[in-house]
C-alpha cells in the first residue's frame, strides 16, 4: 500500500479517496497494457507490398534456375497468387495505399510500380554478386566446366570457349574479343561437324 494511503485515518473519508484513485490507476494501467498496437496504415502497406514483390522476383529466380523453368503453369499460378494477395492488401490498406511523386513533382505514380522496380533490382542485384562470387572461385578452384561432348578435341575447345569469356569478364571494365569468340566457336563448330560426319572434313 503506497504510504499516502497508511498516513490516512482507517475507514475516514479521505482513505476512501485515496483507495478508489489507486483503483482507477490501476485500472487505467491495465487499459494500456491490454490495448491492440497502433499500426500505420500506409507504413504497413508499404512494407507488405515490398515484401510481396520480393517473394514473388526470389521465387521467380529460383524457379528460372531450376528444371521448374519450363513449367509455365506454375508460373502463371504464382502471378495469380500474387495478384489476388495484392488485390487484398489494397482491401485492408483502404485509404492508407501511398502515392508516389515523380521527380519533377507534377505527376503521381502508384506505389506498387515502385516496390516492383526495387525488388527487380534487389533481385538482379544479388544475381549479380552470386555471379561475382562464383566466377572468383571458380578462378580459384581453376574452373572446368562439363560439357556432353562427342570427343576430348570438343571438350578441349569448349572449355577454351568459355574460359575466355570468363577471364576477359573478370578484368574490370573489359570485354570479350568478338572476334576471337567467333573464331573459337567456329573451330568448336568443326570440330562437331568432324566427330558428326567424319567424311564432311573438308567439304564447304
Amino acid at each position: 500500500m503506497p504510504d499516502h494511503l497508511r498516513t490516512a485515518k482507517p475507514g475516514s473519508i479521505v482513505e476512501y479517496m485515496l483507495q478508489q484513485e489507486a483503483a482507477k490507476q490501476q485500472n487505467a494501467a491495465a487499459v494500456l497494457s491490454s490495448s491492440p498496437e497502433v499500426i500505420d496504415m500506409a507504413a504497413w502497406y508499404e512494407q507488405h507490398v515490398a515484401l510481396l514483390h520480393q517473394f514473388l522476383y526470389r521465387t521467380l529466380w529460383a524457379i528460372a534456375k531450376s528444371p521448374a523453368r519450363r513449367n509455365t503453369k506454375l508460373v502463371k499460378i504464382l502471378e495469380q497468387a500474387h495478384s489476388d494477395i495484392k488485390s487484398h492488401t489494397q482491401k485492408i490498406a483502404g485509404n492508407a495505399v501511398p502515392t508516389v511523386l515523380t521527380r519533377d513533382g507534377n505527376h503521381t505514380i502508384a506505389y506498387e510500380q515502385l516496390a516492383e522496380a526495387r525488388a527487380k533490382v534487389q533481385v538482379l542485384t544479388a544475381e549479380l554478386a552470386q555471379a561475382r562470387e562464383d566466377l572468383a572461385a571458380a578462378k580459384v578452384e581453376g574452373w572446368l566446366p562439363a560439357f556432353d561432348v562427342m570427343s576430348t578435341r570438343q571438350e578441349e575447345l569448349a572449355i577454351q570457349f568459355c574460359q575466355e569469356i570468363a577471364g576477359r569478364r573478370g578484368e574490370p571494365g573489359s570485354l570479350p574479343d568478338p572476334v576471337r569468340l567467333l573464331e573459337m566457336a567456329q573451330a568448336l563448330y568443326e570440330a562437331e561437324r568432324q566427330d558428326l560426319c567424319p567424311m564432311a572434313k573438308g567439304d564447304a
